[in-house]
């Protein structure tokens, strides 16, 4: 998990031209976490509503989540010019306690991680 904001999040990102929705996510994932990993399987998928400042509006924010698995044992390196203040390995405990505060799209993650 990442901290970010004063809150748990896990990462994720925007997807490049031509980039994949797999690919994007291990990107992001190393990007972020200075982890490589793989995708297993695709979670979920959820949609969340926030304001953007810049342009005054509301944007509507689609995020494909998906499992990943690593081999490696890099180490977890944040991505400090993105806000990330600490990554984290934790246990199905540990996250589920520390999802209690996250966003709530981030609960829907853990859930479908359960199933």
């Amino acid at each position: 998990m990442i901290h970010r904001n004063g809150r748990w999040d896990l990462p994720k990102g925007h997807v490049e031209a031509g980039e994949g929705l797999e690919a994007c996510a291990e990107r992001e994932i190393a990007e972020e976490t200075g982890v490589r990993a793989r995708v297993v399987r695709p979670l979920c998928r959820t949609l969340h509503a926030y304001w953007f400042p810049k342009t005054e509006r509301w944007e509507l924010k689609r995020t494909s989540w998906y499992e990943l698995r690593t081999e490696g044992a890099e180490p977890l390196t944040p991505q400090r010019e993105e806000g990330i203040e600490q990554v984290v390995w934790c246990t199905e405990a540990e996250a589920a306690d520390r999802v209690r505060g996250a966003f709530p799209t981030i609960r829907c993650v853990a859930e479908a991680m359960r199933r």
